[in-house]
This record gives C-alpha cells, sequence and structure tokens, in this order.
C-alpha cells in the first residue's frame, strides 16, 4: 500500500514538472513579445 502511493505522489510531481516545463517557455515568448511590442510601439 506505501508503495502505491509513492507511485501516485511521484505521478503527481512529475506531472508538475511536465506542466512546469511547458509552460516555461510559453512564459518566455509571452514576456519577450508584450516587451517587443511595447518597444517597438
Amino acid at each position: 500500500m506505501a508503495g502505491s502511493g509513492a507511485g501516485v505522489q511521484l505521478g503527481v510531481v512529475r506531472q508538475i514538472v511536465i506542466v512546469w516545463v511547458a509552460m516555461l517557455p510559453a512564459t518566455i515568448v509571452l514576456s519577450g513579445g508584450l516587451v517587443w511590442l511595447l518597444s517597438a510601439g
């Protein structure tokens, strides 16, 4: 039972890491685009 709980927790942590890694480039692109728009305007 303990192994099952650890597996579920590991899966949640892995999913959080995947989502964070996936959102990081998008956040950088959005921030860079916003700065570019403000400086270009």
